[in-house]
């Protein structure tokens, strides 16, 4: 028996026994899984702490992402992951290619 399923006899009498306060955590993390399953719309959905996209893309270039490499959702589907969608360019590259959607947006904020 190991020193915690030894302390629960000791403290409890029953090795398997589980504390309300380490219940109400284990509920508390089940919740937020199911959250976190229910992505919004807007937002990238991650793999270990990462962007899903991203890993899809240095898969497909075989190599990790560089510094300033952007990937691109050709379709501008976020949670379109497939390799035929992603697209990886600069910043600049990126920025070139939405310029006249963020200018038409700018112009249309200020009622132009």
């Amino acid at each position: 028996m190991c020193g915690m399923h030894a302390a629960r006899v000791r403290r409890y009498g029953d090795p398997n026994y589980i504390t309300p306060e380490t219940q109400r955590r284990k509920s508390n993390r089940e919740s937020q899984l199911q959250r976190f399953a229910q992505v919004k719309p807007d937002t990238y959905r991650k793999l270990h702490g990462k962007h899903i996209h991203r890993v899809i893309a240095e898969q497909m270039i075989g190599r990790p992402l560089v510094k300033g490499e952007i990937v691109h959702h050709i379709d501008g589907n976020k949670h379109n992951n497939d390799p035929s969608n992603l697209q990886v360019m600069t910043q600049s590259e990126h920025m070139k290619l939405h310029l006249t959607e963020m200018m038409q947006a700018k112009k249309k904020a200020h009622g132009h």
